[in-house]
């Protein structure tokens, strides 16, 4: 399972467990962390396919759920612009 299928998995699952303790203490997690899984599994696709592919990692994405909408449109432009941004 890659990072945003785990992601995807936990938003899924919170649907039914809206306790977020409860959640994290059964899958052995902080629920800071699943709540930062489920935010990740919000983002727009262009952005979860990067994390998917591998191009990016688990934490550039949490760290994109801290942005603002139009900073991630301007963040994603420029990855789309040139390979090593």
């Amino acid at each position: 399972m890659n990072p945003i299928e785990e992601c995807d998995a936990l938003a899924e699952i919170a649907k039914s467990q809206p306790d977020m303790n409860a959640l994290a203490k059964s899958i052995g997690l902080k629920a800071v962390e699943v709540a930062e899984r489920i935010a990740v599994s919000k983002l727009d696709g262009d952005i979860k396919d990067l994390i998917s592919s591998g191009k990016r990692r688990i934490e550039w994405g949490r760290a994109m759920t801290r942005t603002s909408a139009p900073l991630r449109k301007e963040i994603m432009e420029s990855i789309a612009k040139s390979d090593t941004a």
